[in-house]
């Protein structure tokens, strides 16, 4: 049978044999499996990392929307049980899935890399003929507005929910000081006013990348319907968003927060002269070098524990004894997604690799990317094994785009 770090994963002749586990934000202090209201069953283990999910479901398409749901809900119940108080973390970037495959068992290991770049702001030196140096101006006096500290909070919490609050609140703060809001008033009715006002400054919408004569309904039904109000308000009967919410609330979240924090910035810009300084790498150019760097490559698992940034080549003995598969490359589909590197194990190399670890891509001078678990896999009774290597490109002075919870 499968195991994570002494968890049970697939047990081919249980009920239960479908699941997935997801990192803990730290290793529980209790152990634990928990019936969750008869919809699945839930696991952590002392010192272990992640959580377990198990569930009777097999449509490999609904595995982890239905494993992240049972987790979710299984944490619920440890916290007002009394048991822990535990919370997932990067649970949209590592994960492990499994599921029954005609007469065997199928086990995926999804994770991501991250290509983080910083670009500073250039410095212009101007002389003059003579080869004297130009002093530059002063630097300028900047204004301070209050709006400033939400939008610093929205860039040092680990929640996408508070950060979109607080980016939100920024906005908000901003807009009834520039165009105060009326006693009588209703939100709606300020908010429209307001954001008419602003679509005066074709800058503004283009911040949500939409024309003036689109951007007062854009942004009425998608950021404030569709997300402030279910976000600022939990009502049975209306939509909401649950914290930690599914996939799908996530990308609508992010969206957003993507988009008005744009916003905000063109409004600290325009209003209060506070730039916010650097560039960044256009993602098309780097995702289509990426696809030629992995073009070829092989996926390497060993039991090895320790991920060296420092190596430069093959030469560790390692690479000589672990078990070494063909990858395949699915080119980037967006801005916010690089290419996809699959790699499969069938039976025969699952044999050989036994316990597993390290996942590492190389081509054939040296690796490329590695991932370490925090536990050791043991892939006893898994028949077929996928690999899926995710990346993606973070301008690391742009406002921020990934958080962990």
């Amino acid at each position: 049978m499968a195991m994570l770090g002494g968890i049970l994963l697939a047990d081919s002749k249980g009920k239960l044999t479908s699941g997935a586990a997801f990192l803990l934000a730290g290793p529980s202090k209790v152990s634990e499996t928990l019936d969750v209201c008869g919809t699945g069953e839930i696991t952590v283990l002392a010192g272990n990392p992640y959580l377990v999910a198990r569930h009777a479901d097999k449509q490999p398409d609904q595995l982890y929307s239905r494993g992240f749901e049972l987790a979710q809900r299984g944490l619920d119940l440890l916290s007002v049980t009394g048991e822990a108080d535990l919370t997932l973390r990067d649970f949209s970037d590592e994960y492990i899935l499994w599921w029954p495959m005609g007469n065997g068992q199928a086990l995926r290991i999804t994770f991501t890399s991250t290509l983080m770049v910083d670009v500073p702001p250039v410095t212009l030196i101007v002389k003059k003929q003579s080869g004297e140096v130009i002093p530059p101006p002063p630097p300028p006096r900047y204004q301070h507005h209050p709006a400033f500290r939400y939008y610093r909070l929205s860039q040092l919490t680990d929640d996408l929910q508070d950060a979109m609050r607080n980016i939100y609140l920024a906005f908000e703060l901003m807009l009834s000081d520039r165009y105060p809001k009326d006693g009588k008033e209703k939100e709606k009715d300020w908010l429209r006013r307001g954001l008419t006002e602003l679509a005066k400054d074709p800058h503004f919408p283009a911040a949500l990348s939409k024309p003036p004569n689109e951007f007062i309904d854009y942004f009425m039904d998608h950021i404030y319907k569709g997300v402030r109000l279910p976000l600022f308000h939990a009502k049975i009967g209306r939509n909401y968003y649950p914290p930690q919410s599914a996939t799908n609330e996530r990308i609508v979240l992010s969206s957003a927060f993507d988009g008005v924090a744009r916003l905000v910035l063109r409004m600290f810009d325009s209003w209060y002269n506070v730039r916010r300084m650097g560039g960044a790498l256009y993602p098309k150019w780097v995702y289509e070098n990426m696809e030629k760097l992995f073009s070829g490559a092989r996926m390497v698992a060993s039991p090895h524990n320790v991920l060296d940034r420092t190596e430069k080549d093959l030469s560790s003995p390692r690479f000589k004894t672990a078990v070494a598969v063909e990858t395949r490359v699915i080119p980037h589909r967006s801005a916010n997604e690089g290419p996809l590197v699959i790699a499969e194990f069938d039976r025969t190399a699952l044999a050989d690799a036994g316990t597993v670890r390290l996942f590492e891509l190389v081509n054939t001078e040296a690796p490329l990317i590695g991932n370490l678990l925090d536990v050791e896999l043991e892939t006893d009774g898994i028949d077929h094994m996928e690999c899926h290597c995710r990346t993606r490109l973070v301008n690391t002075r742009q406002p921020r785009c990934l958080f962990k919870w």
